[in-house]
């Protein structure tokens, strides 16, 4: 049962990595069409970026489920409740009732996010070392 478990996980990293570089690439496209990139060095540097805002959103997710923003979070809800006139929970009930991002979509968000890094650096040190 455990193999299979395990199976199973791997392949859901697997694909969730594949959708993170399919994120990365599709930021990648977005960065040169809005930018208008013209240049090798402005397709290295959209990929870069890319790379660095997939890695960094599997960073904020894993600070996220620490519980390093929970405070903000119940104090953002309590003052627009308050604006709305709503009933607001307490702080001990938003902790408990709080869903968790799972550590296989985190993980693979910074396995899809690392790649896309090693991608722009793999294409800068080809730019440096054989277009210069």
């Amino acid at each position: 049962m455990k193999d299979i478990n395990k199976k199973t996980k791997f392949k859901k990293i697997i694909l969730y990595s594949f959708l993170s570089i399919l994120f990365g690439i599709l930021l990648s496209i977005i960065t040169i069409f809005t930018f208008k990139a013209e240049t090798f060095q402005d397709y290295m540097d959209s990929i870069l970026v890319a790379g660095v805002i997939v890695f960094s959103v599997g960073w904020l997710l894993y600070i996220t489920n620490a519980g390093i923003f929970s405070l903000v979070a119940y104090g953002t809800q309590r003052f627009f409740n308050a604006l709305l006139k709503r009933k607001h929970r307490t702080y001990e009930d938003m902790m408990f009732n709080r869903s968790k991002v799972d550590m296989l979509v985190i993980l693979s968000l910074w396995l899809g996010g690392f790649i896309v890094l090693l991608a722009a650096i793999g294409m800068y040190i080809y730019y440096y070392t054989v277009l210069i």
